[in-house]
């Protein structure tokens, strides 16, 4: 099977983190190995990656085979209401980063 995306891909999506939700640096190597195994067991499944960052504790992408996507836990929303925009902007531009699963 070919790989769903390559690490290329994941690359873009931690500088997307990086760059809007201030995901720390020093976990990009952990992220991308979880991408890695993503792709060799099973591409179509969905991954959860926690990097707090400025969306606190609760911050995480989501790696489907619909979409990349940020969230947090309510709490840390409730906490801090700004949260949300950042939450929407980073889907933002997550949704440039997206390609499309593509068939074999």
């Amino acid at each position: 099977m070919k790989e769903l995306r390559d690490m290329q891909v994941f690359n873009s999506i931690y500088a997307v983190l990086e760059e809007c939700a201030a995901a720390p640096p020093a976990l990009r190597p952990r992220f991308l190995e979880l991408a890695d195994e993503h792709n060799r067991k099973d591409p179509f499944a969905t991954v959860e990656f926690r990097f707090t960052g400025s969306l606190g504790t609760g911050g995480k992408v989501w790696i489907t085979p619909e979409s990349f996507h940020v969230t947090a836990d309510s709490e840390d929303i409730d906490a801090r209401p700004a949260r949300q925009a950042t939450i929407n902007y980073t889907n933002g531009k997550l949704k440039v980063v997206f390609v499309p699963p593509v068939g074999e």
